[in-house]
């Protein structure tokens, strides 16, 4: 399993394409809660963070085998957070989708960290989640995740 898609987290170092959509309130605030969320990895708040997470979530990133829930978010975040040293992160939306107390959200994520020794590691990536609003709360509930360059190149 790929950590670095759990800490969904958060600069504009190269092009990125802009939002894909202007987006009117209920979309920006279910944007505004991804935000938050990604704004907790780079504070290290465990507690923000898992609260951004659904008891049933599920994401299937691309290259694991089988999806993954909030129980190994649990287990893994703070090993993750504790070494995480991001440099930079740039997160934007391509598209959000509102429907009642379920929301879509696609967006791209280029994130910057410095690995062992300093070298700094760059990778972006594609999201699309689904989120359920629960007592005026939206959580991820679950979606799916590839790489699209990593380390300056496409993934093997």
């Amino acid at each position: 399993m790929h950590v670095r898609s759990l800490v969904p987290a958060l600069l504009v170092l190269l092009p990125m394409p802009a939002a894909a959509q202007t987006l009117g309130q209920q979309q920006q605030e279910v944007w505004q809660t991804v935000r938050d969320c990604f704004d907790a990895v780079e504070r290290k708040d465990q507690a923000a963070l898992l609260d951004c997470f659904h008891e049933e979530y599920s994401f299937w990133w691309a290259e694991d085998v089988l999806p993954f829930g909030k129980d190994l978010v649990r287990r893994v975040a703070p090993v993750d957070m504790a070494g995480l040293q991001l440099v930079a992160d740039d997160v934007r939306p391509a598209r959000i989708v509102v429907k009642g107390d379920v929301a879509i959200v696609h967006w791209g994520l280029r994130r910057f960290t410095r690995g062992e020794g300093g070298v700094e590691v760059s990778f972006v990536e594609r999201v699309s989640m689904t989120l359920l609003r629960e007592d005026g709360r939206w959580r991820f509930l679950g979606g799916g995740g590839s790489p699209l360059i990593q380390n300056g190149s496409l993934p093997d």
